[in-house]
C-alpha cells in the first residue's frame, strides 16, 4: 500500500537516521537547525528514543524546496522532546 493511499501516513514516525538520509543533512547539523528552531523538533517516543512525524519532515522538504523559511505547523504540541 502506497503511502497516498494509507489513512496513517501523516502518523507515520522517522528515525533521526532515516531523517539524516531524506535530508542529507549529518545528524549533528540536524540537531543544529533544531536548537536554531529551523526544523521540526522530535517527538519523545520513550525515555531514550525520539522521532519525526514524517508529515513534518515533508513539509520541512516542500519549505525548503520553495525557498520558504520553515514555520512550525504545530506550536505547543504534547509530547516533543526537550534539546
Amino acid at each position: 500500500m502506497s503511502t497516498s493511499q494509507d489513512p496513517f501516513a501523516h502518523m507515520q514516525m522517522l528515525t533521526m537516521k532515516r531523517v539524516s538520509e531524506l535530508t542529507t543533512y549529518t545528524i549533528q547539523h540536524l540537531y543544529r537547525l533544531i536548537a536554531a528552531g529551523k526544523f521540526p523538533k522530535p517527538v519523545r517516543l520513550g525515555l531514550n528514543r525520539i522521532g519525526f512525524r514524517r508529515s513534518d519532515i515533508e513539509l520541512w522538504l516542500e519549505d525548503k524546496a520553495a525557498g520558504r523559511p520553515y514555520s512550525p505547523r504545530r506550536p505547543g504540541d504534547d509530547g516533543e522532546a526537550r534539546l
